[in-house]
């Protein structure tokens, strides 16, 4: 049997994970709708307008935000997430991160991670509960929307924190990006740009208070 294109299986990909992003708000729409037609009040009832008008204002859609409509991706963009999870996490690249994939893809930011940190991980992101994350759409709508709380800064803080001393070095950072494989040049422009320009005594790493303000905290 011929092999797909990658970019072909991107485009597949793509449509799969806008319907699985859509899908929810598309069928209550529809369903709101039905409901609105089912409940009107024929032309000349002067019973019960005013309640219907207000059960129909009850179920109209609500406005738009991007977290009701996650955005979808082009399909390069969608070809080079792939790509990363089946580099840095999935390894028999059957779309799915199981347990002992995350484990080892998390040991890559540090060695020392405990198996209830890793359970604690995919459950956050788990949407289907099974305790895998699945390349669509977990992991899509994860990297596309991502989470800015108090408490996913916590647990990249207790990643990137790998010797356990309430401090994110320069050293610690630079050394997972070489394990996750970030070219150099590219890693220290990351590190010196993202990171450490939240580094207000310039002591060349990072307490909580300071590496917390880039998820906006």
């Amino acid at each position: 049997m011929p092999r797909l294109d990658s970019c072909v299986l991107a485009g597949i990909v793509l449509l799969s994970c806008c319907y699985h992003m859509t899908l929810g708000t598309s069928l209550k729409h529809l369903l709101q709708s039905k409901r609105n037609k089912d409940t009107a009040v024929p032309e000349g009832n002067t019973g019960s307008e005013v309640e219907v008008d207000q059960q129909i204002e009850e179920m109209e859609p609500q406005p738009y935000t991007p977290d009701a409509f996650p955005p979808c991706v082009s399909v390069e963009y969608l070809t080079v997430l792939k790509d990363r999870f089946a580099t840095q996490i999935d390894k028999n690249n059957d779309g799915r991160a199981t347990f002992e994939e995350m484990r080892r893809h998390l040991q890559d930011y540090n060695p020392n991670v405990r198996d209830a940190a890793v359970a604690d991980f995919i459950a956050r992101r788990d949407d289907n509960g099974d305790g895998i994350i699945d390349f669509v759409p977990e992991y899509v709508r994860n990297v596309i929307t991502p989470d800015y709380s108090e408490e996913n800064a916590k647990e990249w803080f207790n990643l990137d924190n790998t010797n356990g001393d309430d401090f994110v070095t320069r050293d610690e950072l630079m050394t997972i990006a070489r394990h996750i494989g970030t070219p150099e040049e590219q890693a220290k422009a990351q590190v010196s740009g993202y990171y450490l320009s939240n580094d207000k005594n310039g002591d060349d790493k990072l307490s909580w208070d300071e590496y917390k303000v880039i998820y906006g905290q």
